[in-house]
């Protein structure tokens, strides 16, 4: 189950994989016609290096299926059954996801910089009329609030927090392995 190989430029590559091909809103090169998500992207940049090529876009349009989200508006995993790759010395192993059921704040990966961003918006709120001029200024003095000392006490804390979610990690994986 390949994702990817390499196809001359005159291979139709859907006629290749057993595709059909879906008109996109934004950009000229078609979707995947069956696909519950999809993105149309812009080319932002190229970092070529010895060894590989990163091509990073610019999201221009996100979609998903309304048969593979739940009443909430959440991707429903059994729907969708999400395919994941991951790889050992034999090479590519494909698998989808369960549902776990558990879930943790986007800020939960980068808890010291919530949590710096938190000074800087509780700043600005004691101190702005919410006018640009003044939000401008506020945002430059609030920044500056952000020392080394201040940070330092952030991770020290966070430290805290983070090796309590390792126990309590570790006891959720005791519980999916019994």
């Amino acid at each position: 189950m390949p994702t990817a190989r390499f196809s001359p430029p005159d291979v139709d590559e859907f006629e290749l994989a057993g595709l059909t091909e879906k008109p996109s809103v934004s950009i000229r090169s078609p979707g995947i016609m069956g696909s519950y998500a999809w993105m149309e992207c812009a080319l932002f940049k190229i970092y070529e290096e010895v060894d590989y090529i990163l091509v990073v876009g610019k999201v221009l349009r996100l979609e998903v299926a309304d048969e593979a989200l739940t009443p909430d508006g959440d991707l429903d995993v059994k729907k969708a059954r999400p395919l994941m790759m991951t790889g050992n010395a034999k090479g590519m192993q494909f698998s989808t996801v369960t549902d776990i059921n558990h879930f943790e704040p986007f800020g939960a990966m980068f808890p010291e910089i919530e949590t710096c961003w938190g000074v800087v918006k509780n700043n600005i709120a004691k101190h702005c009329d919410f006018t640009m001029k003044n939000l401008i200024k506020q945002l430059d003095d609030s920044f500056k609030k952000v020392t080394k000392e201040t940070c330092a006490k952030i991770v020290q804390k966070i430290r805290k927090i983070e090796d309590e979610f390792w126990v309590s990690d570790m006891q959720m994986d005791t519980k999916l392995t019994e």
